[in-house]
């Protein structure tokens, strides 16, 4: 009888149980991703919040800086406009009482000398004349680019139109009238390129103490007002403006002199708003307004010219507005690197 081999089990339909107790890998473990994103979330606030203070600390800061930069600047030009003034009234001064000049009726050949050195010796003036009570000019003397020019006779002309000559006419011995601050006008027509001018009168005695004139000296402000604008090479803008809220320097797109040339462009026209809170400042502070930071000047000119003067001085314009201006600290602008981490953790958020 043969016996049976025994058969070796070969099921394997069956399936493998698994192991009790055995634990499963780290990424598979939802405890550890739970608090995983706890910490993360707890250091991405504590990122941000710290982002947040670092740039309020370093925008105050920046903000202070720029304020000084601005505060020395809009100082340091204000100095320069009374100082050019000053010069000005101090020869006007000095000129009026020179015998030349009282004597030009009888001798213009001096007065004309005396104007021809005193225009070599002062390069700001670009015209020194008199002007008789009818407002024909009499004699004058213009510099040019370095160059004296003795007008003849025949290039003499009549400024009895004039405003500053209407002016004149109603000035005491001993008073002087400053003009407002505009562009140069010859034969009726303004000089191209421009020139920007203050008119500086007074009168002249005669030996029975009657006016047989006016000195009239053209103070050339070109020097002074090309400075302004945008700063070389930075961000910062010196405006210029007057009391009626005309640019008289510094404006972008050219936009000086609104109240001689056609545009008839103004900041009070522009921005009323901006115009307001820069006419409100009495003597000097500063503002932000539109993302921008504002330091201003005002500059009475009637005091600036009493200041500089013992005489009685009567000037046309009120008030200069030097305004300083630059743009407020940006939280995000030029720093790539941070920015670009910031925005990676805000959108892992």
């Amino acid at each position: 009888m043969v016996e049976a081999e025994p058969q070796t089990s070969t099921n394997t339909d069956a399936a493998i149980p698994l192991i009790d107790g055995r634990e499963s890998r780290w990424f598979q473990n939802g405890y550890f991703w739970r608090v995983s994103g706890v910490v993360a979330l707890i250091g991405m606030l504590l990122f941000s919040g710290l982002m947040v203070f670092w740039h309020t600390v370093e925008g105050s800061r920046e903000d202070e800086q720029t304020v000084r930069r601005l505060v020395v600047d809009v100082t340091h030009r204000s100095a320069d406009i009374q100082q050019w003034y000053e010069t000005a009234i101090q020869t006007v001064n000095m000129s009026i009482l020179h015998p030349a000049v009282q004597d030009f009726r009888s001798s213009p050949g001096e007065a004309t000398a005396y104007f021809q050195t005193l225009a070599a010796e002062v390069p700001r003036f670009s015209q020194l004349r008199i002007v008789s009570p009818s407002g024909m000019e009499a004699l004058r003397v213009d510099a040019r680019g370095g160059d004296i020019i003795v007008i003849p006779d025949e290039g003499l002309q009549d400024k009895s139109g004039r405003y500053y000559v209407e002016a004149a006419k109603s000035l005491r011995p001993g008073q002087i009238y400053v003009s407002k601050l505009d562009l140069n006008v010859e034969n009726g027509e303004i000089e191209v390129p421009h020139r920007p001018t203050t008119r500086i009168v007074a009168p002249i005695l005669a030996n029975n103490q009657e006016v047989s004139g006016y000195l009239i000296v053209n103070l050339d402000m070109v020097t002074p007002l090309n400075a302004y604008g945008v700063a070389p090479g930075g961000v910062m803008r010196t405006e210029l403006i007057d009391h009626e809220g005309y640019w008289l320097a510094g404006a972008e797109d050219d936009r000086n002199w609104g109240f001689m040339l056609e545009h008839n462009a103004s900041v009070k026209q522009s921005d009323p708003e901006l115009w307001q809170r820069i006419a409100a400042v009495d003597h000097q502070g500063g503002f932000e307004f539109d993302g921008k930071i504002y330091e201003v000047e005002t500059i009475s000119v009637s005091q600036m010219l009493n200041a500089i003067s013992s005489d009685d001085v009567h000037a046309a314009s009120t008030r200069f507005h030097l305004v300083g201006s630059a743009p407020a600290y940006q939280p995000w602008a030029g720093n790539i690197a941070i920015k670009t981490v910031f925005v990676a953790f805000m959108v892992m958020l």
